[in-house]
């Protein structure tokens, strides 16, 4: 259906995948049908009280359990003693802790169906770089075993990632109860870390396709998402479009079919592309049908094991520099990692590795100090590796930490 599109892109795509994924493939509830299952009081009571909004609504029913079971502890004693350290931590805790073991449990007993269903059989064959979901199942686990996952924001954006074969639960985990994005006061502490989660997206999005799977376009945690990602790009905003497409189900009087439309940002709009069907193996067979010479787990784990060659700051380690025109026929092979000493190089392999570290990397280095490299080294290399293309990259710490507070003593350094 979209196999051409998908093969014309320079890399393999992202799914980005939401609650309506678990709905189809393992019946999950809706999220207000789930907070039903564990409010002590008619569920009408909180919906009212919260006038619909279900993250206010889940705050008010986290408080009521968490009195009701301290109130008969000697009926709920198993599960104070196996929650207890979590729970003292965050009242809403107990909420969290109780569907995190329904999330699992449900996972656990629909997993055959889940696997021996011909789409995800198909999906799971599909030649992806990584996931992005807000679900908090652990259904996409199972169907790709071999990723990592990363749980929460703080995981994402402050743990060494490396944009293939990676799983990225942007709203927490069930394996994880305490990172679950439940009430409302969860909600504002992610709507605060939206700006610093884009960043973190958005060469994702600029330089793959994502395919949307289980969203509404009027989802409005989505749309915070995506128009942060929108404004990060100003006018390369249509980079982002090409790359952005939507799979829904067809309505009953629809045919199957695939189409551009508009998706409101705010103050502008977005083209993105629906595709419309009933039959989802369609499009993860064209997933298969992207050319990958290398499995996406065994491509993370070689980019995880050069990062940290490449971070090193040890002298000993050394880039071994081949010349395009060495004796050696290099005919037929599609992937070298080669690891040696030339003497006559006297850079290390860090040095040359800043070029190969990103915005995040240099924004994690201004706060944390992560980079074991000198700040002329810093200036000289990483920063005018990523300047292509931005206006702004921050690099004060860096000359405040030499010396250089004008233009001429920038340009004595060669900096300029």
């Amino acid at each position: 259906m979209i196999t051409k599109q998908l093969q014309s892109a320079n890399k393999p795509a992202y799914l980005f995948i939401g609650s309506g994924f678990s709905r189809r493939y393992i019946n999950l509830e809706t999220w207000g049908d789930l907070l039903k299952k564990f409010a002590t009081k008619n569920y009408a009571l909180y919906s009212g009280k919260s006038k619909g909004d279900l993250p206010a609504a889940a705050g008010y029913i986290a408080e009521d359990l968490f009195n009701e079971i301290y109130k008969n502890p000697e009926l709920h004693k198993e599960f104070i003693t196996q929650h207890e350290e979590l729970i003292s931590k965050d009242a809403t805790n107990a909420l969290k802790c109780k569907i995190s073991s329904y999330l699992q449990g449900h996972v656990a007993s629909n997993l055959d169906e889940l696997l021996n269903n011909p789409e995800i059989a198909t999906l799971s064959k599909a030649n992806i770089d990584g996931i992005i979901t807000t679900n908090w199942d652990c259904s996409l686990e199972k169907i790709f075993p071999k990723f990592t996952t990363f749980v929460g924001q703080e995981e994402l954006l402050f743990k060494n990632t490396h944009g293939v074969g990676e799983i990225y639960k942007i709203h927490g985990s069930a394996s994880n109860p305490d990172s679950l994005i439940l009430t409302s006061e969860d909600y504002q502490r992610f709507s605060g870390s939206n700006a610093y989660i884009a960043a973190k997206l958005t060469t994702i999005f600029v330089e793959h396709p994502v395919i949307f799977i289980g969203y509404s376009i009027s989802d409005k945690y989505l749309i915070n998402i995506l128009m942060e990602i929108a404004k990060s790009l100003g006018a390369r905003r249509d980079k982002l479009s090409e790359n952005l497409y939507f799979l829904r189900r067809q309505k009953d009087d629809e045919s199957e079919h695939v189409m551009r439309s508009q998706m409101p940002l705010g103050d502008f709009s977005l083209p993105i592309t629906q595709i419309v069907t009933n039959d989802y193996g369609k499009v993860f067979e064209s997933l298969s049908a992207v050319d990958r010479k290398i499995p996406a787990h065994v491509l993370r784990m070689l980019r995880e094991q050069i990062y940290e060659i490449t971070n090193s700051s040890t002298p000993e380690k050394r880039v071994k520099l081949i010349d395009i025109d060495d004796e050696e026929s290099l005919d037929g092979i599609d992937f070298i990692a080669g690891f040696a000493i030339k003497e006559k190089y006297e850079e290390t392999i860090s040095n040359v590795g800043l070029k190969g570290l990103s915005r995040d990397d240099l924004m994690r280095d201004i706060m944390f100090g992560e980079i074991e490299s000198t700040p002329i080294d810093i200036l000289k290399i990483l920063v005018p590796s990523i300047r292509k293309g931005r206006t702004f990259v921050p690099m004060y710490k860096y000359l405040n930490s030499i010396g250089i507070n004008s233009n001429s003593k920038f340009h004595n350094a060669g900096l300029g």
